[in-house]
């Protein structure tokens, strides 16, 4: 093949040469030109033979290589096939556990923070009693707001850190700031001494020493003065355990 062109490339230069000038003689014009047509023809014949041998040839690798890609892809499927079973595997496993996505969305009770209760008897009941008596002995005595003292006139939060004062506990003297002395108790453990904290919308306004049986001492009021509850009279916001 490369022969072949190389031959027509040499006979084309000859050919844009100009023979009248090389050759004057008609005779050596028209042996030249009998030469180039005899070199056209073998190399024509030589062509075509090589192209058939090559088309053989090319058959053959064709053949050889359509085998390879028919080899390849029935690897490639069956290699496709075995893939995807695994996957069906996979996906059977995954199904088995949980759904992340729907676990989260699950809507979770939100527990608000509280204090720990305090679960158990006064630490010291003898002490509680003695409290609780001391205060009693003030029942029916008058209300006076700001006032200090337990016989002339007193305010709730005054009259809750008087008493306590009188066994050498010091308690503040705001009600909103007795709402944070001791530890928290809820109303199922509630026990003689503790104090309770009542008010609205979580503020804290009064102040009472539980005694015992659902009742409380405090200074309630102008009109009532000094006296004895239910302790449910008015919302209870907390209550604390000092004892």
């Amino acid at each position: 093949m490369i022969q072949y062109l190389c031959a027509k490339e040499i006979l084309c230069i000859v050919r844009r040469m100009n023979l009248q000038k090389l050759f004057k003689d008609n005779n050596i014009k028209l042996a030249v030109i009998g030469f180039i047509l005899f070199v056209e023809l073998s190399m024509f014949i030589s062509f075509k033979r090589d192209l058939r041998t090559n088309n053989n040839s090319n058959n053959s690798v064709i053949t050889s290589f359509q085998t390879v890609i028919r080899e390849k892809a029935n690897n490639s499927w069956n290699n496709a096939q075995n893939e995807i079973a695994l996957s069906n595997e996979d996906s059977e496993e995954i199904n088995e556990q949980p759904d992340i996505a729907q676990v989260s969305a699950t809507p979770v009770e939100v527990i608000p923070i509280v204090e720990q209760d305090v679960v158990g008897t006064v630490t010291n009941l003898e002490l509680a009693n003695q409290i609780v008596t001391y205060a009693k002995q003030f029942n029916g005595n008058p209300y006076v707001y700001g006032g200090t003292s337990l016989t002339n006139g007193i305010d709730c939060s005054g009259f809750v850190q008087a008493i306590f004062s009188n066994f050498g506990i010091s308690l503040p003297r705001s009600a909103p700031e007795q709402g944070n002395i001791g530890n928290y108790v809820s109303i199922e453990n509630i026990q003689i001494g503790d104090v309770i904290l009542y008010g609205y919308d979580g503020s804290i306004g009064h102040a009472a020493i539980y005694i015992g049986d659902g009742l409380i001492i405090h200074a309630m009021n102008p009109e009532h003065g000094i006296t004895i509850s239910n302790y449910q009279f008015m919302p209870i916001i907390t209550i604390r355990r000092v004892l």
